[in-house]
């Protein structure tokens, strides 16, 4: 299904209006009739302003004519606009799968170790300090994220420049409070899930700390990839959220949420991951209305099983669904809706 933005109005107002110009100029001449009477001048004068005023009719017509052929032509215009959006959002893919975020390979790489545990979290190495059951990263650099926490918080707070990567390798992490884990601060972060691993976050049915909204919390880039899983469930508001882009390139992802399963307010781009989403509003949506580049969802490859109340893809600017990705559908909503670029096979 491949949807524009026709402007067949006023394609048609145009075509009716040409048709209405080509019969006046085609019609016959109308010849003088010698059994009535010759004109006066009077008759002349007036006559003179009725083919005047039939003149002005006529520019008038050209007018309209030409208004609506702008007409036309802006509604070309916005599906060109379509096309170039969805262009410059296919066109920077290539540059948003970072080879940063596309790098699973950490063994080498690792900054620190942290476990998680009820009797005290410990950090083997630097960048990080516990503090009671919340552990806070500060420097940029790769983490290794293991044990279970059954009500606490990773919160990672560095510079905006930096970059960094959480390696959940056994991690089972729960919060009373808040979002389990929350990048509070980071120019981008990245999950990777380590080979045979099993992950788990689950928040609260409220929050204490309103910054947050959804289990799993981004304030900046967050991406996903590596072979092991993940199941998150969102008791308070949406399972995965970030204010800027989501990303999926990898894992076995399984999201249950009271609203949005995933949300990137900029938008949720899917690579190779599997993913089930189970969520009482949208299953994965993109907000982002100010950029007209952003606000999109865009699946190169992978699977989707969604299960919604309300949509299943919603976007404003574009959706793009590319043949390799599988999705299945279950909505009380529409399985796909946007206002703006839709194609999918």
């Amino acid at each position: 299904m491949r949807r524009k933005h026709p402007a067949l109005a006023a394609t048609l107002l145009t075509l009716c209006l040409g048709t209405c110009i080509f019969a006046t100029a085609c019609s016959p001449e109308t010849k003088p009739d010698p059994t009535k009477p010759a004109q006066t001048e009077s008759d002349n004068k007036q006559t003179s302003g009725t083919k005047e005023s039939d003149k002005d009719k006529e520019n008038k017509t050209e007018e309209d004519k030409t208004s609506s052929e702008k007409q036309t032509n802006n509604g070309g215009k916005k599906e060109d606009d379509a096309e170039d959006i969805i262009d410059q959002v296919t066109d920077t893919i290539t540059a948003k799968f970072t080879s940063y975020e596309q790098n699973t390979n950490w063994q080498d790489k690792k900054d620190s170790t942290i476990t998680l545990s009820d009797s005290g979290i410990k950090v083997d190495g630097g960048g990080a300090a516990a503090d009671g059951s919340v552990v806070t990263i500060t420097k940029k650099g790769t983490y290794e994220i293991t044990g279970s926490l059954t009500d606490g918080q990773i919160v990672v707070d560095v510079p905006d420049t930096d970059k960094v990567r959480l390696v959940f390798n056994g991690v089972d992490i729960a919060s009373s409070t808040s979002a389990p884990v929350y990048i509070k601060s980071a120019d981008k972060a990245v999950i990777i899930l380590a080979d045979g691993s099993e992950n788990s976050v689950k928040d609260p049915g409220t929050y204490a700390d309103k910054d947050c909204n959804a289990a799993i919390y981004s304030v900046c880039n967050l991406a996903f990839n590596g072979s092991g899983s993940l199941v998150v469930t969102g008791n308070y508001n949406n399972g995965i959220g970030s204010k800027d882009y989501l990303k999926f390139l990898g894992g076995k992802i399984t999201v249950t949420a009271l609203k949005n399963g995933l949300k990137g307010n900029d938008g949720v781009i899917v690579d190779k991951a599997d993913l089930t989403v189970k969520a009482g509003k949208d299953a994965v949506k993109a907000d982002q209305d100010k950029d007209p580049a952003k606000g999109f969802i865009y699946i190169k490859s992978g699977t989707l099983s969604i299960t919604a109340d309300d949509d299943g893809l919603q976007a404003v600017s574009a959706v793009k669904v590319l043949k390799d990705a599988s999705i299945t559908y279950s909505t009380g909503g529409k399985e796909v809706n946007c206002d703006g670029y839709v194609e999918v096979p």
